[in-house]
């Protein structure tokens, strides 16, 4: 993918800014996942390819797919936090808070986290219960990006508000976090 250099400017004032915290995890974890989208509509995916990837959204991964493709559940879980009314989208931080997203509970916790769904792409609702592999939704270009994709993470909670990604472990896809060849 060919991610601007004036996008990459951006990393900086991620974390002057403030959004996103210091703490930051090596670990992996716990639950297994499947991939939240199809194998075969991935162009190009990364951990580091995104300037928002720093501190506790290091293990955050982009998987880079047409627009409308279908986002999956990648375990049974509760959905817990969504945006769907966002039509807005840009390489600058302005954005950061402008990504139709979906997030799920999964166990006491650890929840997964679905960034940058197309406007009015969300297919669930809040409290609704979601088995893995069900469609929750469909990808998009909303928020601070450049181009459509999914931002994947899987979130281990420090506490109600706080958290980190932990590296996510896939049932039916390689480990993402080790440098592979394509």
């Amino acid at each position: 993918m060919n991610v601007s250099k004036f996008f990459m400017s951006q990393k900086g004032k991620v974390v002057s800014k403030g959004l996103v915290t210091h703490k930051i995890s090596r670990a992996y974890s716990k639950n297994m996942y499947l991939l939240p989208v199809p194998k075969d509509k991935i162009t190009e995916f990364g951990f580091d390819i995104s300037p928002a990837h720093v501190g506790n959204l290091l293990n955050s991964i982009d998987f880079y797919v047409p627009k409308d493709t279908p986002i999956f559940a990648a375990a049974e879980g509760k959905v817990i936090k969504l945006l769907d009314s966002s039509r807005s989208k840009g390489n600058t931080v302005e954005y950061w808070d402008k990504g139709n997203f979906i997030e799920i509970m999964h166990s006491k916790k650890e929840s997964t986290h679905y960034e940058h769904l197309r406007y009015k792409g969300v297919k669930v609702r809040i409290c609704q219960k979601v088995k893995a592999g069900e469609v929750i939704g469909f990808s998009g270009n909303t928020g601070f990006t450049e181009n459509p994709h999914l931002h994947f993470q899987v979130n281990r909670y420090v506490s109600k508000d706080d958290f980190v990604t932990v590296k996510a472990r896939f049932a039916n896809f390689i480990d993402v976090y080790k440098k592979h060849k394509r």
